[in-house]
């Protein structure tokens, strides 16, 4: 089985993982210049262009530029990807125009979305993975990418691995897998792999050894031999920048040892709009303020403000007190319960009234009061076990607390797994 390089493309941040043997823990890759998170493993999804010169400036690089003077910059440009420019942006809105009269993409089939996202991807292999890898250490890796699972994501896998060609990627494999998928492995496995030889001779992952220590296969063990037995029911939700996504799995007595199904799905609600309900309830001020944030600064904002419900203070003006404290608390609960409708709707349609276990990741399970409604949503599913990066009162339902690791890395440490095979 080839090493495994993943990709983990954030709308905010992307992170990448390795696994170089099949018996291998896979690492996510960090590096001392990427500082905008205790691990060193976040880099910025952000890209500077200048006019003038057609310079491009990517990454770390590009988080504290202001646009310009000719110079523009590309942040939660993502959505664009993954969605028709003419339903995701306004053509006369400043990052409109751009995309539809400054920056040149070619004819129609090769739009100046996907020419960005070529940029991008071309730094990201050829500069920013060199300084986090030794290639000469790799044999043939496949590269995979972890994309939302909307309704299209065949077509939006089919365009993912067309920018990651493009982009120059040498490997003999690309493929893309839903981000749900890679989480909830990610989550769940924390980076084991291990692979087996059954009775027959068929080399296979030893899904035993991968999940060990989860209550899902903590079930199927015990219950291996008993088809009567009630199922057993996990929930992962993964709220990021863009998306919040949900997978998935539900065995029962005879589900013996194999992996089960795993059900997933993605929706466009993530701390990005978070940000934009708060800065549509902050007065003027304040909201024009939070719209020119520098990456490293809107980092210590959401840390500040949403995460430790404390007041946040720059340019003499104060975001967070008394009075802006109860409108960020509304657009959390607010954010919050959208994200439980959705979640209630996800598990609707496969008739689940009731979850063992939730593992709560991505940026926003950062968020203690979020964490809370979600927990408070769910109360009447039997919750036994929360796993998330804060403590929510959950009565009885015990809380097992997650590295920041996991929470922010799951999707690229799930997709360099040996359960998604080389292809």
């Amino acid at each position: 089985m080839r090493p495994a390089i993943s990709i983990d493309f954030g709308a905010a941040y992307t992170k990448i993982a390795l696994r170089k043997e099949p018996d291998s823990t896979t690492q996510l890759l960090n590096h001392e210049k990427l500082r905008l998170d205790e691990g060193h493993v976040c880099i910025p999804s952000i890209v500077a262009w200048r006019e003038s010169d057609d310079r491009w400036i990517f990454g770390g690089d590009a988080v504290d530029i202001q646009a310009g003077n000719g110079i523009h910059v590309f942040r939660n440009w993502k959505p664009v990807l993954f969605a028709p420019p003419e339903e995701a942006l306004d053509p006369q809105s400043s990052i409109g125009r751009l995309f539809y009269y400054n920056l040149e993409g070619g004819d129609v089939e090769w739009p100046p979305i996907k020419k960005l996202a070529v940029k991008y991807f071309e730094w990201l292999l050829g500069v920013m993975l060199p300084a986090l890898l030794d290639f000469n250490e790799l044999e043939d890796p496949v590269l995979r990418i972890s994309i939302p699972d909307f309704s299209d994501d065949s077509l939006y896998a089919f365009e993912m691995e067309e920018v990651l060609l493009e982009a120059g990627w040498n490997s003999p494999l690309v493929c893309c897998e839903a981000e749900p998928r890679t989480n909830f492995t990610g989550a769940l496995s924390q980076g084991r792999n291990a692979m087996m030889t059954t009775e027959s001779g068929t080399y296979m992952p030893d899904i035993d050894v991968i999940f060990s220590g989860s209550g899902m296969i903590d079930y199927v063990k015990l219950t291996e031999d008993e088809d009567a037995i009630v199922g057993y029911t996990m929930l992962l939700v993964d709220i990021g920048a863009y998306t919040t996504d949900f997978a998935m799995v539900a065995i029962d007595g005879g589900a013996g040892g194999s992996m089960p199904p795993c059900e997933a799905h993605s929706v466009a609600y993530g701390i990005e709009m978070l940000d934009n309900l708060v800065k549509h309830g902050l007065p003027d001020e304040k909201t024009e303020i939070i719209e020119k944030l520098s990456a490293t600064d809107r980092e210590a904002f959401r840390r500040t403000v949403y995460s430790e419900g404390r007041s946040w203070s720059i340019n003499n003006v104060t975001i967070g007190d008394a009075v802006d404290r109860e409108i960020v608390e509304k657009c959390i609960n607010g954010l919050a319960t959208r994200i439980a409708l959705e979640i209630n709707t996800f598990m609707d349609q496969f008739a689940v009234t009731k979850v063992n276990e939730v593992v709560l990741t991505g940026g926003g399970s950062n968020i203690p009061r979020m964490v809370q409604k979600i927990a408070d949503q769910l109360a009447d599913k039997g919750v036994e076990t929360f796993h998330a990066s804060s403590t929510p009162d959950v009565g009885s339902a015990k809380t097992v607390l997650l590295s920041q690791q996991v929470v922010r890395g799951s999707s690229a440490i799930g997709g360099a797994s040996v359960l998604f095979g080389d292809e």
